[in-house]
């Protein structure tokens, strides 16, 4: 009887939790291009895709760009059945047509213009929103100008190699096979 009971207490909080769980969505976001130059108007691509196993559909996506840049008030034309506002450096589209949500396991292309600000690596905020208002939020960078920040990748292996020829200098000066 104790069992019976736990499986239909576990039973019903699964019931309700599930709904819930099924609501939300997972958004993969991504931009082109990935570099600009610097204080320059520049077309890019905003990609949204509302990923497979998500459980409602997107009908909200912003985007808040970078602080040092300048973002028109007339952007490209929005994809069908969606329309945009500008309100300072954040952009929103915004469909309420049925057709134009953004399905599970389907992209759309979200064009927008801005002005690049200086030579730096920029982050662009952006978030999804789906029919009942659960959301998703992420950010993307732009690299303005030229690379002026050392690779980190490359700092152990540079710092490895630079120990090594020291190491092997002292050895082979001490052997007197280097002058």
């Amino acid at each position: 009887m104790k069992r019976a009971i736990t499986i239909i207490v576990v039973l019903a909080i699964w019931a309700l939790a599930a709904p819930a769980a099924l609501a939300a969505h997972t958004a993969t976001v991504g931009n082109l291009p990935g570099t600009a130059n610097p204080t320059t108007s520049t077309d890019f691509t905003m990609t949204v895709t509302n990923d497979v196993g998500s459980g409602s559909a997107i009908d909200i996506v912003e985007l808040v760009v970078d602080a040092d840049w300048t973002v028109p008030s007339s952007q490209p034309a929005p994809p069908t059945n969606w329309e945009y506002t500008v309100l300072a450096n954040t952009i929103t589209w915004t469909t309420t047509a049925p057709a134009g949500r953004i399905d599970t396991g389907i992209s759309v292309d979200f064009s927008w213009t801005a002005t690049t600000g200086p030579a730096e690596l920029s982050t662009h905020n952006w978030t999804t929103t789906d029919v009942p208002n659960a959301t998703d939020t992420g950010t993307f960078d732009t690299q303005v100008g030229p690379v002026t920040e050392f690779p980190h990748g490359l700092l152990i292996p540079l710092a490895i190699a630079a120990l090594v020829y020291i190491w092997m200098r002292t050895r082979f000066k001490k052997r007197g096979e280097l002058r």
